[in-house]
């Protein structure tokens, strides 16, 4: 089809030339004397685009049509001068040359296309490679951060287990396994009697409503606490037939007990309420009941802890006397003041906000505030520590009236105005509250004293 077509082509083109010539410029017989002659354009143009075949074939048809047109229309007198037919083979000549080095071309061209074609797949097929590669390169950084950020995790959930301080160990328990299980909300809730009340929580925002207190036997916290093992969503609901979607809404998804060691009584219980839907699975609350034994161990560690300081006369802290030595002491000198009629002061330093200082800060601040009452009390008075959240240190005044105790608390309050304490609570320094109780001769027990605390 593409022979007959350029054949096609060359044959009208030539016959256009022949019909221009015949009736436009009749008195140029052949185009003789046009230089260059018109039908170098047809060798040209197929020559070219055609190859050697069109070429070779436009060169034919071009120098017959000039010798048998040349034949009619001029003296034949000149076909005797061999210099007539210089015309007609160098369009043979050169219509075989253009079509050599058209198709030479062509195929050099093709074969550069067919390279690029080649390269061009081999281009995509390397970026492909190069996709995958670095897909494969992000699945194992993924991985590898992963299980870095999880080490980092479990070595510093680690590190703030091993606190032997009960309060920091509650907050720190939260922390470890909401980071540990990527949760969102978490909360513990601690025994009190017959109910369960908030202890410490993580994730929550401030204007979401958390219960407080909990029935003994209520809700999924309340199952676990009671049953001594994890409950899931699902295990309430299997054994709660009578349950439906909307009397369990606000409650967690999944709960566990906090125990003394391994295998004692059951303390608290943490509960997890917001966690991703994929990482709530079996592997995660076998997880859960992983992290609370080890959570449960180091409150058991705390615990001996707290136990063998409350024995020990000096507070290892605060180098102070401890609670246990001045409910000692303070009965002691109650009796004596109510046998003899002696006089007897109480001090208790209340320190307002005391708990929503951070327990790091908190801790260095009592130490500094116990050895600032430890130097500006006077040698018979008697500091202790003492056991409300808000006041940390008791002061017992021995032989000390109502009126001495006044003008000591005075110098106490001016002295500590004027010393240069951290701002550690909301940018502001600490402020510190005396609270105080004198013995008077209708107190019959020790209580009827504290009573009197103003």
């Amino acid at each position: 089809m593409k022979q007959v077509f350029w054949g096609v082509e060359i044959v009208v083109l030539y016959a256009a030339l022949v019909f221009i010539n015949h009736f436009f410029f009749p008195d140029l017989p052949v185009w003789i004397g046009v230089d260059p002659h018109p039908y170098w354009l047809g060798i040209f143009l197929f020559g070219y685009r055609y190859g050697l075949g069109a070429g070779f074939f436009a060169a034919l048809l071009a120098s017959g049509l000039y010798l048998g047109l040349s034949w009619y229309n001029i003296d034949h007198y000149l076909f005797e001068d061999t210099a007539f037919y210089v015309l007609p083979t160098l369009f043979i000549i050169v219509g075989v040359l253009t079509g050599l080095s058209s198709q030479r071309l062509n195929k050099k061209w093709h074969a550069v296309i067919n390279q690029e074609t080649v390269m061009n797949d081999h281009i995509k097929n390397l970026e492909k490679e190069v996709n995958i590669y670095k897909e494969v390169n992000q699945g194992l950084e993924k991985r590898i951060v992963s299980r870095m950020s999880t080490l980092v995790t479990l070595y510093e959930g680690a590190r703030k287990l091993e606190s032997v301080y009960i309060e920091d160990l509650y907050q720190a328990i939260v922390e470890f396994i909401a980071k540990t299980l990527d949760a969102g909300e978490i909360s513990i809730f601690l025994k009190k009697g017959d109910v369960w009340y908030l202890k410490s929580s993580y994730g929550f925002n401030e204007y979401q409503k958390i219960n407080k207190i909990i029935g003994y036997e209520e809700g999924m916290i309340g199952a676990a606490g009671t049953s001594g093992r994890v409950v899931s969503v699902r295990d309430y609901l299997s054994k709660n037939d009578k349950l439906d979607a909307p009397q369990i809404i606000g409650d967690c998804l999944f709960a566990g007990p906090l125990k003394r060691g391994e295998k004692g009584d059951v303390l608290g219980v943490v509960a997890v309420n917001k966690i991703s839907f994929l990482n709530f699975n079996s592997s995660t609350l076998n997880l859960f009941h992983f992290l609370l034994t080890w959570a449960s161990r180091a409150i058991d560690r705390a615990l001996i802890f707290e136990e063998m300081r409350e024995n020990e006369i000096l507070d290892p802290d605060y180098k102070i006397y401890s609670y246990k030595y001045f409910q000692s002491r303070f009965n002691q000198e109650f009796l004596r003041s109510k046998t003899y009629y002696l006089p007897l002061s109480l001090v208790l330093v209340q320190i307002p906000g005391l708990v929503n200082i951070p327990s790091l800060q908190k801790r260095a601040y009592l130490t500094v505030l116990s050895h600032y009452l430890k130097k500006n009390c006077r040698e018979t008075d008697v500091l202790t520590c003492y056991h409300e959240t808000e006041i940390p240190f008791a002061i017992l005044m021995v032989t000390t009236s109502e009126k001495q105790m006044g003008e000591e608390l005075v110098k106490l309050k001016k002295n500590y105005e004027n010393f240069d304490w951290p701002l550690i609570a909301n940018g502001k320094s600490p402020q510190i509250n005396f609270k105080i109780a004198s013995f008077t001769p209708q107190d019959i027990t020790v209580d009827d004293m504290i009573s009197k605390i103003q």
